[in-house]
């Protein structure tokens, strides 16, 4: 639809064009169900969500995360980054520490 334009500044020689497109539906953003806390490097567990990939592939409350499909983990942009373009039900390689134990667990994203 073309309509003429009621710009005092553009003067009404200006016509202003209205486009509509079809409304996207986003894929809701991909969690492994972790809360986490950032301490000298490290990105430790301090708890779950109601619905955890992580809780339920075996982590535990105090596992450091390490590393994403072997890219290191040290702050939460790191994380938020590894995240980025993943969607649910994407598998990933995650590196945790337990103690003085590094784990690698394959988890589904919900």
């Amino acid at each position: 639809m073309v309509a003429q334009s009621d710009d005092p500044v553009a003067g009404n020689d200006v016509d202003r064009v209205r486009v509509s497109t079809p409304a996207l539906e986003l894929t809701p953003p991909a969690r492994l169900g972790v809360l986490l806390e950032q301490e000298e490097g490290d990105l430790r567990i301090t708890g779950f969500s109601e619905d955890s990939a992580a809780r339920d592939a075996g982590l535990q409350t105090g596992d450091q995360l390490r590393a994403i499909d072997h890219e290191r983990l040290t702050r939460l942009p790191d994380l938020r980054l590894a995240l980025w373009r993943r969607v649910p039900g994407d598998t990933l390689t995650l590196t945790i520490a337990r103690g003085a134990v590094e784990q690698t667990l394959v988890l589904t994203l919900r």
